[in-house]
């Protein structure tokens, strides 16, 4: 979300947030390009706004890749959003999300501080999680599942996982905690 909806420049997905639900729809993969959409402390709830908000689809999405914290968005991000595409067809969608979103002390940097010589800048966390019946089955999707490469809907919510950067230290939030 590049402007602010109710009075926040981010879309929160999980925890307590009732702002969105995707499994009833045909998507497999949703990228988030919002600040906080991935927030460490919302990792638990994402996997409910992945599922259908009635009872009578098994539908659910397979990913859902945001940030934790704030994240940059320009024409200056494009090669950064087409490497992230063109390696998701060679290499799963979650690691291509990670690797090519993260941004090391490169982010907010003090006018004075461009090159980050006094430790003013910050990083870009990219979250990618997906969904399981079981952790080794929520673990396989988020492994293996690329673009072109996809398993049948995941049976249940029941568990998640995660790529993030260890450490990772955005602007808005603190640093990555492990859910």
């Amino acid at each position: 979300m590049r402007y602010p909806w109710n009075g926040e420049c981010g879309l929160r997905m999980g925890g307590s947030s009732n702002q969105v639900k995707l499994g009833d729809s045909w998507m497999m993969f949703l990228i988030a390009s919002s600040c906080q959409s991935a927030d460490d402390d919302n990792l638990p709830g994402i996997r409910f706004a992945m599922q259908d908000a009635g009872t009578s689809s098994s539908r659910r999405m397979h990913q859902f890749d945001g940030f934790h914290g704030i994240m940059w968005i320009s024409s200056g991000y494009n090669g950064d959003y087409r490497d992230t595409a063109d390696d998701g067809h060679s290499v799963s969608i979650g690691y291509s999300w990670v690797t090519n979103q993260f941004k090391n002390n490169s982010q907010d940097c003090a006018g004075y501080d461009p090159f980050n010589w006094f430790g003013t800048c910050q990083d870009q966390c990219p979250i990618a999680y997906s969904i399981g019946s079981s952790p080794s089955d929520a673990l396989t999707r988020l492994i293996n599942e690329r673009y072109n490469y996809t398993y049948s809907d995941p049976l249940s919510n029941s568990y998640y996982q995660y790529y993030y950067y260890e450490g990772c230290n955005p602007v808005g939030e603190n640093s990555f905690v492990p859910q």
